[in-house]
């Protein structure tokens, strides 16, 4: 089809037709305004007559999800534009137009970014979302709960940040600190192992939500039906945990996780995990409750895996200078592994990866002495055999 442009400028001729440079993009067929939309943008009068928000949201209630994006490519940053995004974008969502909301959750997404990338050294990822509105679960899962839109940042730093607001958007920041308070099991958690998790259905709950990170079977208390408040009683019933990166936000064109999966109900938690990597030489070992050690080697007792570090780690000065040093039986001496090797935390953070098998502490009479512990590695704890020795504070490893 041949386009061009009229010397006069009054008409876009679209091969022998002329067209209007203030037509309005009416056409419910999107072919038809995406030839027109196309032949207004490449002319500078007929691109500001198309680029306004009474256009873009006529686009947005027709769901003509291709209009809506050539659109898109050319609105320039501006405060005005902007603002035109922000409302063509809740419309969109209360509209259920999903993958026009993507398009236009996106672009502002990456207009928030390139203004603050130099403030973000530790990102760890940055999407738009809606904020979940449920407060039980009477909804169903295709149930859109709300049309706010904020966009989700997660850091991997310390510090808290503070939300702050992007025009009318909300940006809310996930740090390290969201996920001080999720516990490490100390305890087996029992589950349905009857029913099974195939590898096709996680993949395509993967799949459907980019927010989750995990999936396990695990159990929970419910309350027995019937039941009264004053004689609740509870039973363990199997269930599937779903963890996420940002628990009571859905990525914006997805839905709510589903209530059942693979027959069980389920039950969603924030968090992400961290898969243990080898153990390395000079990682920090030790209790969460005493001191904390440095991973000194690795050797080979009674045929096992185990490794050395200093006996000072789990004792006190007073049991040190006894007369006999002995480990009480009843108390617990499991050997966590912490893999933060610059600072060692007070959190509950580490891994247990051993029990204390062997001892020395004293002074011999050439002068010479020992503090010693000798730690056999539990069945299943891995040694980095490539890069077995951490260097503290570099970035490198022999």
């Amino acid at each position: 089809m041949k386009i061009t442009l009229s010397c006069r400028a009054q008409f876009i001729i679209v091969g022998d037709i002329p067209i209007s440079k203030c037509m309005k993009l009416e056409s419910m067929n999107e072919f038809e305004n995406l030839v027109i939309a196309s032949s207004y943008l490449k002319n500078e009068q007929g691109c500001s007559s198309i680029l306004n928000e009474k256009s873009f949201l006529q686009a947005v209630d027709k769901s003509q999800d291709l209009l809506c994006r050539l659109m898109l490519s050319y609105f320039g940053y501006s405060e005005q534009n902007v603002v035109y995004l922000a409302k063509a974008l809740r419309f969109a969502i209360e509209k259920r137009h999903d993958t026009i909301s993507m398009g236009i959750a996106w672009h502002l997404t990456w207009i928030y970014y390139k203004q603050n990338q130099s403030a973000f050294p530790s990102l760890v990822d940055i999407w738009p979302a809606v904020r979940c509105s449920c407060t039980n679960e009477s909804e169903y899962k295709n149930d859109i709960c709300s049309s706010e839109a904020v966009i989700v940042v997660q850091l991997d730093t310390d510090a808290a940040q503070p939300s702050v607001m992007f025009f009318s958007i909300e940006v809310i920041y996930f740090t390290n600190l969201m996920y001080e308070t999720l516990p490490f099991a100390n305890r087996i958690i029992p589950y349905s192992d009857h029913i099974p998790i195939t590898g096709s259905s996680a993949e395509m709950l993967f799949d459907s939500h980019r927010n989750l990170t995990l999936i396990c079977k695990s159990s929970r208390l419910t309350s027995k039906e019937p039941c009264r408040p004053s004689n609740t009683q509870f039973e363990i019933t199997a269930c599937v945990k779903l963890y996420c990166k940002a628990k009571g936000f859905i990525p914006i064109g997805e839905e709510h996780f589903p209530k059942i999966f693979c027959g069980m109900r389920t039950t969603v938690v924030q968090g992400t995990p961290t898969l243990m990597t080898g153990m390395q030489i000079g990682k920090k070992v030790g209790t969460d409750n005493f001191k904390k050690g440095t991973l000194g080697g690795f050797v080979r007792f009674r045929g096992e895996n185990a490794f050395l570090t200093c006996l000072h780690v789990f004792l006190t000065a007073e049991e040190l200078t006894a007369d006999y040093i002995t480990l009480d039986d009843t108390e617990s001496y499991h050997v966590k592994y912490y893999q933060n090797t610059t600072e060692a935390s007070n959190k509950d953070d580490g891994i247990v990866c051993g029990k204390i098998q062997v001892f020395g502490f004293g002074k011999n009479s050439e002068g010479t002495s020992i503090d010693a512990a000798l730690i056999q590695l539990e069945k299943g704890i891995p040694i980095d055999s490539s890069h077995f020795t951490a260097t503290t504070g570099q970035n490198i490893f022999y």
